[in-house]
C-alpha cells in the first residue's frame, strides 16, 4: 500500500490557517479596492468618472480572481490523495467529500479545519489497515496528463465506489511526497502514448481570440459611452452585450484549459 499526500509530514500542518487567511485577505483586499474606486470616482473629473470606475472594477475583479485561483490550487493539494494497492491499481480520494462540502466563506473555513484533521487519520488508516478508503475512486485509464505552472490535470476513465464507470477530470497541485513516482504510475495508464513525461500544454487559441474580442469590444463600449461621446451611442448597448458574451466564452476556454480539455 502506497499513499501520496501533500508533503506535511515532519512539520505542523497549517493548511486550514493558510486557507482561512487567504479568504480573509482576498475579502479585505476586494473591499478596500472597491472603497478606493469609489473615492477615486468622486474626485475624478466628470468626463473621466466612467473610465476610472470601469478600470478600477476590472482591476479589482482581475486581482480577486487571480488570488482565488491560487488559493484553490492550495486547497486542491490539501484535499486530493492518491493510493496504490498491492495489485498496482491507483485510486484517488477527495478528502473534502469526507468532511462534507459547505457553502459560503464560513463553511469553507470550517471544512478546511475538518480536512486538516482528517488528513493524518486517512493516512494512518490506509497504512495500518492496508485498505483503500471506501469513498475512493479507481483510475482505470488516463487519456491525457496536462502540466500547468503549479498543478496537473488528468482526463481519465474511473470506476466509482458503486461500480459504475465514467470519464472525469482530476486536478491536483504539485508538491506531493515522491511526486515523480506518482506521475510515473499515472502515466503508465496513458492510452495513447508510452512517454513518461507529462505533456506541457500552452494556452489554446480560443483564449487568445476571445481575449482580443473582449479588449476590442470593451474599447468600443468605452468610446461609445455618453461620457466619452467619441463613437455613436447606438453601438454602446449591442457592444456591451457582445462583450459580456465574449467574456463568458473566454471564461469557458480558460476553465477547459485548466481542466486539461
Amino acid at each position: 500500500m502506497r499513499v501520496w499526500m501533500q508533503d506535511t509530514q515532519g512539520r505542523k500542518n497549517r493548511t486550514a490557517v493558510h486557507i482561512c487567511a487567504g479568504v480573509a485577505g482576498i475579502t479585505v483586499l476586494a473591499v478596500g479596492m472597491t472603497a478606493a474606486a469609489a473615492v477615486l470616482t468622486i474626485y475624478t473629473e466628470e468626463e473621466y468618472k466612467a473610465i476610472a470606475s470601469l478600470a478600477m472594477c476590472l482591476l479589482t475583479v482581475g486581482i480577486a480572481i487571480t488570488l482565488a485561483m491560487r488559493l484553490r490550487r492550495r486547497m486542491m493539494g490539501a484535499f486530493i490523495a492518491f493510493f496504490q494497492d498491492d495489485s498496482s491499481r491507483i485510486y484517488m480520494l477527495d478528502i473534502g467529500q469526507l468532511a462534507g462540502y459547505r457553502r459560503g466563506l464560513t463553511g469553507m473555513m470550517a471544512m478546511s479545519y475538518k480536512v486538516q484533521k482528517l488528513i493524518p487519520e486517512v493516512r494512518k488508516q490506509a497504512e495500518s489497515e492496508k485498505a483503500i478508503p471506501i469513498s475512493a475512486i479507481e483510475i482505470l485509464d488516463v487519456e491525457k496528463i496536462t502540466e500547468h505552472s503549479g498543478s496537473y490535470s488528468l482526463l481519465c476513465q474511473v470506476r466509482y465506489p458503486n461500480g459504475n464507470t465514467g470519464n472525469t477530470s482530476i486536478n491536483f497541485a504539485k508538491g506531493y511526497e515522491d511526486e515523480d513516482t506518482l506521475l510515473c504510475m499515472l502515466e503508465r495508464k496513458l492510452r495513447w502514448r508510452a512517454s513518461f513525461e507529462a505533456k506541457k500544454r500552452f494556452s489554446p487559441a480560443g483564449i487568445l481570440i476571445s481575449l482580443i474580442a473582449v479588449l476590442i469590444l470593451s474599447g468600443v463600449c468605452i468610446l461609445s459611452h455618453p461620457y466619452m461621446n467619441i463613437l455613436p451611442h447606438a453601438v454602446y448597448f449591442p457592444c456591451l452585450g457582445a462583450d459580456a458574451a465574449a467574456i463568458c466564452i473566454m471564461v469557458y476556454f480558460i476553465v477547459c484549459y485548466r481542466m486539461g480539455k
